[in-house]
């Protein structure tokens, strides 16, 4: 028994040095090894192209020297790629999203294992460009793009489909600009930039956590990253499409450059989302801007500049009209005071959007 074992080492050991089968056929002990299924699996982990020199080996051997080659040269092979499995092919394509070219012929679990690949490979999504159309579906497509975002510029128009776009778009916010052709809509630009600003925080809260604040210029930097991001989508895209996108969600107004914000879609917003005053340019608010806010939502007076807290507005904000006698004579017109410390002094109470629920200042 142990000297059998022995035999099984020694031959293994010569595996590991480069060897052949025809050369444990040297050695009868060795050769009888060639007819052991569970030998030759260990060989060709040892040894992969240790296959190539096999006559006829199984499925398992095929599978398991595919897993263990690191050059590729195993699924090159004439005689293998003759004798495709699905399960080899399997093998193949998850070791390399490059050898579905090499696959005479798709399924639909070979196109899905391409696309997938290994968790940490993030190119094989690329697979998706070697896929036969019938079996290019739009889970299959979604998956690439999830993987890799950028072979959302070469999937054909007419495969795209919203769910594949923001698929490309939560991987990678900048794809947003490789969707020429496909109507994008409001929502996938507020996910675009909800993400990169997402991603940038995620940034800042990585090094925080690991006891490195930011300095200034980096906030600064990761500001203007945002921003620069932003811009450059917005030059892309017409007034109508900004209106479109405020209308979407009001409080995208964050994300709008401040020389593509006119009074069209400041109007839009306001009229939606009074809070979203906080995003308006301050050169560019007015006292009607500000009625129009609190009017909308009373809780849009906290965003306001002091320059337009005047009692008119927050007459506007107060539950109790009576309010504004008590705050005329505790207010001096004359000071620069701040009409909500006086209005929190007194207690007094602001109106909100749900009428069951009134705030105390």
């Amino acid at each position: 028994m142990a000297k059998s074992f022995s035999f099984r080492d020694e031959a293994l050991e010569l595996v590991s040095r480069g060897a052949w089968p025809q050369m444990l056929k040297a050695n009868v002990n060795h050769a009888t090894l060639l007819n052991n299924e569970s030998f030759l699996i260990d060989a060709v982990r040892l040894n992969p192209p240790f296959v190539l020199g096999l006559e006829n080996p199984s499925e398992d051997v095929v599978v398991e020297a595919i897993k263990a080659d690191k050059t590729g040269v195993v699924f090159e092979n004439e005689d293998i790629l003759k004798n495709q499995t699905e399960r080899i092919c399997i093998a193949a394509v998850q070791k390399s999203y490059h050898n579905l070219a090499r696959v005479q012929e798709q399924t639909p679990a070979i196109c899905m294992a391409a696309v997938e690949g290994y968790p940490d490979d993030e190119m094989s999504g690329y697979a998706i460009l070697d896929v036969k159309k019938e079996f290019r579906t739009p889970e299959l497509i979604q998956k690439a793009v999830s993987k890799t975002a950028v072979v959302v510029r070469f999937v054909p128009r007419d495969e795209l489909t919203d769910e594949i776009c923001m698929a490309a778009i939560h991987h990678s916010p900048d794809d947003i600009l490789e969707l020429q052709g496909y109507p994008v809509k409001p929502e996938m630009y507020i996910a675009a930039f909800e993400r990169q600003e997402d991603i940038f925080k995620r940034k800042a809260q990585k090094r925080e956590a690991n006891g490195n604040a930011l300095t200034i210029a980096e906030q600064d930097e990761l500001t203007v990253g945002v921003e620069s991001f932003c811009v450059n989508v917005f030059d892309r895209l017409s007034q109508q499409e900004i209106i479109s996108i405020v209308k979407c969600d009001p409080m995208s107004l964050r994300f709008v450059p401040a020389d593509r914000i006119k009074a069209s879609v400041i109007d839009v917003a306001l009229s939606a989302e009074g809070k979203s005053v906080q995003y308006v340019p301050q050169k560019k608010l007015t006292s009607k801007l500000c009625e129009l806010a609190v009017k909308q939502d009373p809780e849009a007076i906290r965003f306001l500049p002091p320059a337009y807290l005047s009692l008119d507005i927050l007459a506007l904000v107060l539950e109790d009209p009576a309010s504004i006698n008590m705050l005329k004579s505790f207010s001096d017109p004359e000071q620069s005071e701040n009409l909500l410390d006086v209005c929190e002094e007194l207690g007094l109470t602001l109106k909100t959007k749900n009428k069951k629920e009134d705030s105390k200042w």
